[in-house]
């Protein structure tokens, strides 16, 4: 959910509302199939995980907007087509490396960047409370089956410790 975070810049979400689930024939203890509803003045982040998948694989993410719509996918994090959908056509991205750990230089580039230029990083620390702050609230809703507010939730209970 950091992503969505940073992503959504500024804006605060209102709530969040989380499922989580066992699998047909699952084999682990852990609920593996998990959702997760981000809910914004004026917009939404929605979140699907299935920690199950036993044949073939897929990452993806779709972020869509006013202006418009961005996909990512691919049949893992190491292999990813990037396309840009707007007013002005179709675009393609043409990635070159892997997330890991080639991602991690624009990581310590905008470190480098904010203390260069005297501001704090978009990956400070205190964007990554923000962050917990969701994953916590998306926790105890899972656990409660109800919407709960990011910031609210101070620790976590006993069977997440």
């Amino acid at each position: 959910m950091l992503s969505l975070t940073c992503l959504m810049g500024d804006r605060t979400p209102r709530w969040v509302f989380a499922a989580k689930t066992h699998s047909t024939g699952q084999l682990a203890e852990p609920d593996l199939l998990g959702a997760a509803l981000v809910q914004y003045e004026h917009a939404r982040g929605v979140l699907s995980f299935d920690g199950d998948a036993r044949f073939g694989h897929r990452d993806s993410t779709l972020v869509s907007g006013s202006l418009g719509m961005l996909v990512s996918e691919g049949p893992d994090s190491k292999r990813q087509q990037v396309t840009l959908y707007n007013a002005d056509g179709v675009g393609a991205a043409q990635l070159t490396g892997m997330r890991f750990p080639d991602g991690f230089h624009g990581t310590m580039g905008e470190l480098l960047t904010a203390i260069e230029e005297g501001r704090e990083p978009s990956h400070s620390a205190r964007n990554n409370l923000q962050s917990l702050a969701l994953c916590f609230a998306a926790v105890a809703s899972a656990e409660r089956q109800e919407p709960v507010k990011p910031g609210s939730i101070r620790r976590l209970e006993a069977a997440w410790q």
